[in-house]
């Protein structure tokens, strides 16, 4: 048997509140994530270097696996359970 798979999340905020919401809203989903056997693991960054090497100019915005897959909004649960679920797929 394979073990978790591993999602590494990288959440770009410009304030506290912002990213408390979407920590929030990202710990719920992982969650729900047991039955696709995924370990999540979440990073803020606020750091302007990191964000422009993404080349993004609007929060919030969210990576995942070094794939940026929301940009400048905060994506619904169900939504962000896709993402993580369709980022461990092998096509």
């Amino acid at each position: 048997m394979a073990g978790k798979k591993l999602v590494f999340i990288e959440l770009f905020v410009e304030n506290e509140e912002e990213e408390r919401t979407l920590v929030n809203r990202v710990l719920e989903v992982a969650e729900t994530l047991g039955e696709y056997d995924i370990k999540t693991v979440i990073k803020t960054i606020y750091d302007d270097e990191a964000i422009s090497r993404y080349g993004i100019l609007i929060s919030p915005s969210i990576a995942i696996n070094g794939v940026l897959m929301a940009i400048g909004y905060m994506p619904s649960k169900p939504e962000l359970k896709d993402m993580i679920v369709r980022s461990t797929l092998r096509i």
